[in-house]
């Protein structure tokens, strides 16, 4: 579909729908109707048009999303690619910090900045006023009285969600100055070079810029040839707890032709990034993926040390390399089959820092440069002896020459219009079959009605009327007893589910080899210092796995909930319609209408359907303060032990057990409090679920009389005037039918 064959059928799908409202604004009969028509279709058909005119405006422009959690080094990795290693690009060191920043090529270099609106800021300050009053409660408890900050902290951590500690940093960060920004128009600023850009950023999205706090997302535009054709787009976190900001990154990412999707060497492809593939990636359309393990340089350096722990001696770099790759790809291989839909996935590696490293002088290099520099000199001296070698090494490592030729430039851009085009015609594809079943189901509604009011009389209304209420009289007693039974089934599946599912934590961490320059007693006198390696919890992945036990264990229980809460209500639907069937043989009216009965049942059931599913992000939420303070518990040795020089490796390993032995007891009691939310939970949606089954014991009958005589009402009115409403009718179905027609014209 191109922008022509859009505009028309937009326009002519508005013009339809505008005829159908004046339908609901002037006629007498069929007013409901029309309403029911045009509001059930009119958002619909704005969104599609308002994402399909997006994607055919920008359709010779390649929109590639660089995605990541906080800290995967997106930043590095960008700056690198464009701005040759200068750290223009300020890193997010909190989630506030991690605004949304689009990339794209302009003649002129400039700089704009869009602020969050009043009603955002408005959100901010009722999160930052749950949080106070949740601190204010945690510091005046008797029981913390004296505590340490640290225990303080860690309890209001507990107690209010990663959203509301967001806002209060926010709100409590906001100066004078930068409140007078709220709500503001976007501010477009000049620039000459990346020196003066990097000035400008740091005042408004750097960690502690004085506009930070209010920026809701940035537009970078350059006079840069290398960007002619396609747009970068840097989003916040994965899991942006800026609920506001991470609607525009969704917006984005809507119209994103492929992504780079950065995970951390250490924890690639953990359960935040598989799950964002699904929900914001995939789910978006996007073919082309480029996952990239970041920060490549940290998982190397901790396979170094571990060699040199085990008394393996050196590990060449390239077969380090080579092996971590394989890594990579066996455990996309693991995850594969929980990404929902058709995506080219390529793997590859980067390392911000060794571009750094590689492109700086050495008297520029700061603190942490430093120290990575002097960690694989240690451990991998062959390719980090000289200062020639240990340039190309790292230069090698960053692998940015290889990402822009291979990825960016052949992959990308090479295929830009074939992607682009894939991307607007699958868009276009689901969204007009989407289209067409919603209207198609509208249309079916009002051909029963029409055929209804056609063969109807006011006689056979009254004798409807007549035989509904021996129907309902003769069947009161089984219609209880058989919502009797779904409360009774509610019950069993809850109890069913929670002894069936269980949590597949990992009871024994893993550890990771590390070292530390440590005293020990002389031989006579006094103390000696050696460097000595020992292990530590890999606290990384251990994080990485609770979170994925707990997404893993309450999708689960979720999935069983609901599926079989659809089974007991579709049964129980069955049921009720055919025993109303059954009964209306023995009357045998020429007057019942077993489809009008099926809708009727249908819309009294529809209130359990609020209970079909289990609010698992909310369980995750509460659960991920308790997972970070299990994660913080880690073997520190102490710098100095009173034995000699033998005993010291028996001392690391008596202090790692202990620590081991408190993070098992920490692990074993997160899956008491797991186990107690989630029956919780469960216990919840099955007593509302079951309150609901009692109110339609008492209320069902009454509840159908009610919309059978009301419907009845309806079409007895209309049967007044027969004619008049049937030429309403036929008026408005003949309009409906047109953009039946039209939806059914396009591919």
């Amino acid at each position: 579909m191109n922008k022509e064959e859009l505009a028309k059928l937009i326009s002519e799908s508005n013009s339809i729908l505008t005829r159908i409202k004046e339908f609901g604004e002037n006629s007498q009969y069929v007013q409901n109707d029309a309403q029911r028509f045009h509001n059930g279709l009119f958002p619909l058909i704005k969104e599609f048009n308002d994402g399909g005119a997006k994607l055919l405006d920008d359709s010779n422009t390649l929109q590639i999303g660089v995605v990541g959690q906080v800290k995967a080094g997106k930043s590095s990795f960008l700056n690198s690619l464009f701005f040759e290693g200068e750290s223009v690009l300020p890193k997010a060191s909190t989630p506030m910090t991690a605004g949304l920043t689009v990339l794209e090529y302009a003649d002129k270099n400039t700089f704009e900045v869009e602020y969050f609106t009043q009603e955002d800021w408005n959100v901010f300050v009722e999160q930052d006023k749950m949080y106070r009053q949740c601190e204010e409660e945690v510091r005046s408890n008797p029981e913390l009285q004296g505590a340490p900050e640290s225990r303080i902290r860690s309890e209001i951590n507990k107690r209010t969600s990663e959203e509301d500690r967001s806002a209060h940093e926010m709100v409590t960060s906001c100066s004078s100055t930068a409140k007078g920004k709220i709500g503001a128009a976007v501010d477009i600023k000049p620039f000459s070079n990346t020196n003066d850009l990097q000035n400008v950023l740091e005042k408004f999205v750097g960690a502690n810029g004085e506009y930070t706090s209010v920026v809701k997302s940035l537009y970078i535009k350059l006079n840069d040839e290398r960007l002619k054709g396609y747009r970068i787009v840097d989003t916040p976190g994965v899991n942006d707890p800026v609920v506001s900001r991470e609607e525009r990154t969704k917006t984005f990412l809507r119209s994103c032709h492929c992504v780079m999707l950065l995970s951390s060497a250490s924890d690639f492809l953990g359960s935040g990034d598989v799950q964002f593939l699904n929900s914001r990636v995939v789910n978006q359309g996007i073919k082309c993926v480029l996952l990239l393990a970041s920060k490549f340089d940290s998982v190397l350096q901790d396979r170094g040390a571990e060699f040199l722990m085990k008394g393996q001696g050196q590990e060449d770099l390239v077969d380090a390399q080579e092996d971590q790759i394989k890594k990579f790809k066996r455990r996309l291989a693991q995850i594969k089959e929980n990404i929902k839909g058709n995506v080219d996935i390529k793997i590859d590696f980067t390392a911000g820092i060794g571009y750094s490293l590689a492109h700086k002088p050495m008297e520029q290099w700061d603190a942490v440069e430093k120290n990575v520099a002097a960690q694989m000199k240690r451990f991998y001296p062959d390719y980090f002896s000289t200062d020639e070698d240990l340039k190309e090494s790292f230069d090698s490592l960053s692998n940015v020459t290889d990402i822009k030729e291979k990825y960016l430039q052949k992959w990308f851009l090479e295929n830009k219009n074939s992607i682009i085009q894939e991307k607007i015609d699958k868009y276009f594809e689901n969204n007009i079959t989407s289209l067409k079943e919603k209207v198609a189901k509208e249309v079916s509604e009002l051909v029963k009605q029409n055929e209804v009011l056609q063969k109807t009389s006011s006689e056979e209304v009254k004798k409807q009327l007549e035989n509904q209420k021996i129907i309902f009289k003769k069947l009161e007693g089984t219609l209880k007893d058989y919502l009797y039974v779904a409360k009774q089934n509610f019950q069993n599946v809850s109890k069913s589910i929670q002894n069936g599912v269980s949590i597949d934590f990992p009871y024994t961490p893993d550890t990771i080899g590390t070292s530390r320059s440590i005293s020990y007693k002389g031989m006579l006198w006094g103390h000696n210092s050696d460097r000595f390696y020992y292990d530590q919890i890999n606290t990384d992945k251990l994080h990485s796995d609770l979170d994925y036990a707990i997404e893993s264990y309450t999708d689960e229980v979720n999935g069983k909930w609901k599926n079989n809460f659809k089974e007991i209500k579709t049964d129980l639907y069955t049921k009720l319609c055919d025993a109303i069937i059954d009964a209306a043989k023995e009357i045998q009216s020429e007057a019942f209408d077993d489809d009008y009965f099926r809708r009727i049942i249908d819309k009294v059931l529809a209130k359990l359907g609020a209970y079909e599913e289990l609010d698992v992000k909310a369980i995750r939420r509460s659960l991920a303060p308790k997972i970070t303070s299990l994660c913080k518990k880690q073997f520190v040795p102490a710098s100095q032990y009173e034995v000699k020089k033998e005993y010291v490796s028996d001392e690391l390993s008596d202090g790692l057990s202990l620590i081991i032995e408190e993070v098992k007891n920490g692990i074993s009691a997160l899956e008491d409090v797991t186990e107690y939310e989630v029956k919780r939970a469960l216990d919840e949606s099955m007593r509302a679920a079951i309150n609901e089954s009692s109110q339609l014991e008492n209320d069902f009958v009454p509840q159908l009389n009610k919309v059978c005589e009301n419907y009845m009402a309806s079409l007895a009115e209309k049967l007044k005037e027969k004619e008049k409403s049937t030429n309403e009718m036929n008026a408005l179905l003949e309009e409906a039918l047109k953009l039946d027609a039209l939806l059914k014209k396009m591919k």
